[in-house]
């Protein structure tokens, strides 16, 4: 049995897998990547993807032909850590020449039903969770590209797919933004747990695959001054004016804003919602400001203010965000977004020094850690109480103190 420190054994077991890894990546992977140090995995590693128990292939030749080329590759690094990685493959050599142990776990080399018929297939499990439709065009667009990739390729879905080599092969291939990315991966991989789930494979084939970090685009709110610039722009256009109002002042997205019914507003101005994103309850009172330029309206639905309550929620909101996106140029600024009304909304409560608690139920986030993601910067009160521990802490400090002393009466430069 092989003795390594947990650090040294991770490192050979890396340096193992990337010398036994295949130089063909069309071809699918006949070993799960387990460790190589655990002893019944050793045929699998040692043997690569050319061993297959199915056709009774030679052991000894295909070993030796894959351990050939691990060990050059081990070998040139020139490293403590690469010549523990030789000592290992020598062992598996030997293992693998004196016997075969057979797998306990079978191969999850392919997927036992058509790739389409899979996509279909959650697809409609999608639509039966009840999820949004712009969620489940995500999906699709997602899985379009897995069966696209699948093309370009000339993959066989059916065995390929179901291989971790071919889907690090689609993660490579996409050109999307980081942040995009990372939203199909984690798609790909909750559509590859629901093969699992289905018995359609063995083993989950995105185990490995890893989503790309990336850095959340810093909250921009407007200022005042862009504010009156906006509802300048905004006045030939009442419909539009009194929708940046309602965004500005309530925080709804702009799905929920331009869907509003008239029945959500009751009494003095109390707006009550269900967000359809989060499904959580929004409730707040509009300034009568907002509740005057409302009422100005006539609006295409007696029970809308701009609805007109036919066709996608969805299409209303691109048309609504499109005539805000010429208020926008016309007010000078350009690259400004909708969404910027909620994010003033929330910044200007924070700065008012609502606590952050309550700035979450009014945006109607299914948890505060996701406002606190994006408006903890801006919260006053969060920001005066972590000074004032670090000041606190600094002056039980004794060396502090004996520093302070003596330069008390220089003058800062």
């Amino acid at each position: 049995m092989l003795c390594f420190g947990l650090s040294a054994a991770r490192r050979i077991q890396g340096h193992v897998r990337h010398a036994l890894a295949p130089q063909d990546q069309g071809r699918p992977r006949a070993h799960d990547g387990r460790s190589a140090l655990f002893p019944r995995a050793w045929p699998a590693l040692a043997l690569g993807p050319a061993f297959r128990p199915d056709i009774g292939q030679s052991a000894p030749d295909v070993a030796s032909c894959r351990l050939a080329g691990a060990r050059s590759v081990l070998r040139a690094g020139g490293r403590a850590s690469e010549r523990r990685g030789l000592y290992v493959l020598d062992r598996l050599r030997s293992h693998g020449r004196d016997r075969v142990a057979p797998r306990t776990e079978p191969y999850a080399m392919s997927i036992t039903v058509p790739l389409p018929t899979a996509r279909a297939d959650w697809l409609a499990e999608l639509e039966r969770r009840n999820l949004r439709r712009s969620t489940r065009r995500t999906h699709e667009a997602t899985t379009a590209s897995v069966l696209a990739a699948a093309e370009t390729h000339e993959w066989r879905a059916t065995s390929c797919m179901a291989t971790p080599d071919a889907w690090h092969t689609w993660a490579q291939g996409l050109t999307h933004a980081p942040s995009t990315q990372n939203r199909m991966v984690g798609q790909a991989k909750s559509w590859t747990r629901y093969w699992v789930e289905r018995g359609w494979v063995d083993a989950d084939p995105t185990r490995t695959l890893r989503a790309p970090r990336f850095a959340p685009n810093p909250t921009l709110p407007f200022g005042r001054p862009e504010m009156r610039r906006i509802l300048a722009a905004a006045a030939p256009d009442p419909q539009a004016r009194a929708l940046a109002l309602l965004m500005r002042y309530s925080g709804l997205a702009i799905r929920d804003a331009c869907t509003l019914p008239k029945a959500a507003i009751a009494g003095r101005g109390a707006l009550t919602l269900r967000r359809a994103k989060t499904g959580v309850p929004v409730t707040l009172r509009l300034p009568d400001a907002v509740l005057a330029a409302l009422r100005a309206l006539r609006g295409p639905n007696p029970a809308y203010w701009w609805w007109t309550g036919n066709g996608q929620p969805e299409t209303a909101a691109k048309r609504w965000g499109a005539r805000l996106k010429r208020v926008f140029v016309a007010a000078g600024l350009p690259t400004a977004r909708p969404h910027q009304f909620r994010d003033t909304f929330a910044v200007e409560l924070l700065l008012a020094g609502v606590a952050m608690e309550d700035v979450s139920v009014l945006l109607g986030h299914a948890s505060i850690r996701m406002t606190e993601q994006y408006y903890a910067p801006w919260d006053p009160s969060r920001r005066k109480r972590l000074l004032g521990i670090t000041a606190r802490a600094w002056k039980r400090d004794p060396i502090l103190a004996s520093l302070e002393e003596s330069h008390a009466d220089r003058p800062l430069p």
